[in-house]
């Protein structure tokens, strides 16, 4: 009998998810608004740094957010093929994205839209570990949930974590500021 890894990712399985769900949902339009809320929450102020998103997907959310909040910040996205061919989308599989020197940068902004822990756990982590290796304190990290964000589901040390302060749950998301190195 073949055992089903437990640590085989959706990414390992379905390379074109981003692709193929993007636009049959309105995800693209929640991931916009939670991210406007969590930002109201803050002023829109932001410390020094990048924005950076995980998942990036057609990079619809993050030009958005540069062109109406933050002309002046750079913008990085990754996701495992550049759907959009913007120069600033990077092809990477998130796994492998702490041994790359150049993606080491003071982040302003995460936003972690890789598939939800139970589904793609490795994946996820990674796009959480880059995050909080890099985030700045007064930074914000937010992550897509896919079920109810206040059941805990997801590793302890994300909601457990004393350098990050929850501001913000709604279904599909949760969001932290970064308040202690």
């Amino acid at each position: 009998m073949k055992m089903k890894s437990m640590y085989k990712d959706r990414i390992d399985t379905r390379k074109d998810f981003s692709a193929e769900n993007c636009f049959k949902s309105n995800w693209t339009q929640r991931v916009e608004t939670s991210v406007r809320n969590v930002l109201k929450i803050v002023n829109f102020s932001l410390p020094e740094g990048i924005i950076v998103e995980y998942g990036v997907g057609y990079s619809i959310n993050l030009e958005k957010i540069k062109a109406d909040y933050y002309p002046e910040k750079d913008i990085l996205g990754f996701d495992i093929k550049n759907f959009s061919g913007r120069p600033w989308v990077k092809d990477l599989d998130v796994r492998n994205i702490c041994s790359y020197k150049e993606f080491k940068k003071p982040i302003a902004l995460a936003i972690n839209e890789l598939p939800n822990w139970h589904e793609s756990y490795i994946t996820k982590q990674a796009g959480y570990d880059h995050a909080m290796n890099n985030l700045v304190v007064g930074g914000i990290y937010i992550e897509a949930r896919q079920i109810n964000p206040e059941f805990y589901d997801y590793p302890r040390h994300v909601y457990e974590n004393d350098t990050l302060k929850k501001i913000y749950v709604q279904s599909g998301h949760i969001g932290f500021i970064k308040i202690k190195d």
